[in-house]
């Protein structure tokens, strides 16, 4: 309610865990449905003649098979896990999926990085394209987005791998959520000053760029 929270000061999230349980649900629904997935539902790697995409969920697997990629469903911060979901691949479509219940967001961005670039290591793959974002180049002071510098360094420093960063700009899909607020109060409301240029991208966009890659 920006009528009595103009700041967002106050967590929703933590008062009703069940409507964002909900909004999750929608989230990867419309994402299956509008083949974003590949952008926020996992990870691919590239095998011959195949390609093995890997979700955090079954669930995700069941929204999701439209893609046309052999599933492998595990824990993207379970380095053993990783490490067979990579087996036998020559490329690989990494990046850290948000999560959003996590209390301790950098260890879980390092988690899943380790756990990523360690199974790349294990199995000699040899071209990886990571998503990262605007920022990405900076060690500190860009909140979560540190994730992703540590995420490309960790990933730089494996010998032998050609690793394609795609620090992508803010996403189109983001903004889907002014919808209601545009239909109660007319207006769009957020943090930035409204005459702030922001470049944005379509998820979609991301994916392709990094298919050509």
């Amino acid at each position: 309610h920006l009528d009595e929270d103009w700041s967002q000061a106050n967590d929703l999230a933590d008062e009703m865990p069940q409507k964002v349980a909900q909004m999750k649900e929608i989230f990867i629904i419309e994402a299956a449905r509008n083949k974003a997935l590949p952008i926020g539902g996992g990870l691919r790697v590239l095998l011959v003649p195949l390609e093995r995409q890997i979700f955090r969920r079954q669930r995700e697997q069941e929204l999701d098979g439209a893609v046309g990629a052999v599933a492998f469903v595990g824990d993207l911060g379970d380095q053993e896990a990783m490490s067979r979901a990579f087996s036998g691949a020559q490329a690989a479509y990494v990046m850290i999926p948000p999560n959003i219940t996590s209390s301790d967001a950098p260890a879980y961005q390092n988690k899943i990085s380790d756990a990523i670039s360690a199974a790349i290591e294990k199995n000699e793959v040899r071209h990886v394209v990571a998503l990262s974002s605007i920022g990405a180049d900076k060690a500190e002071n860009t909140g979560p987005i540190v994730g992703l510098h540590r995420l490309e360094e960790r990933l730089r420093r494996i010998a032998g791998l050609n690793t394609l960063a795609i620090r992508a700009a803010y996403f189109m899909e983001n903004t889907l959520p002014q919808v209601s607020v545009i239909q109660h109060m007319g207006v769009t409301a957020g943090p930035l000053q409204p005459d702030l240029k922001v470049p944005m991208i379509d998820t979609r966009d991301i994916g392709a760029f990094a298919a050509d890659a």
